[in-house]
């Protein structure tokens, strides 16, 4: 009896072409190149480092594939970073926003607060 042949399609694993995290969860990784790394360039095994993880070919890479599928890439871009707040009796609190400049949009917005001991 003759074997089927195999539809390579079936075969192959194939590479989603959307991102497999969520966008918030994506974002975990150019957080942490700005943030500690100034959003210069760095490898993968690096930006895990930052990330504060173990590099690894499978849960980072895929987390690091979702977030340059969702288009994430911070090298080489200037980042403006506006902070306003007040003080409210032992409260300070305010506001912040980061944004890619000259008129790039904004990646990053929230509030903060500080109380003192």
């Amino acid at each position: 009896m003759k074997k089927k042949p195999k539809n390579p399609a079936s075969t192959k694993k194939g590479v989603p072409k959307y991102p497999r995290h969520s966008l918030e969860k994506a974002l975990r990784i150019p957080k942490a190149i700005l943030e500690q790394n100034a959003g210069k360039e760095c490898s993968d095994q690096e930006s895990a480092g930052f990330v504060g993880i173990k590099y690894n070919k499978g849960p980072y890479a895929l987390e690091l594939s979702s977030a340059i599928k969702f288009g994430l890439q911070l090298q080489s871009n200037k980042l403006e970073s506006t902070i306003a707040g007040e003080l409210k009796g032992d409260t300070l609190e305010g506001k912040y926003s980061t944004k890619v400049v000259p008129d790039g949009p904004q990646i990053d917005d929230g509030e903060w607060k500080a109380k003192r001991k």
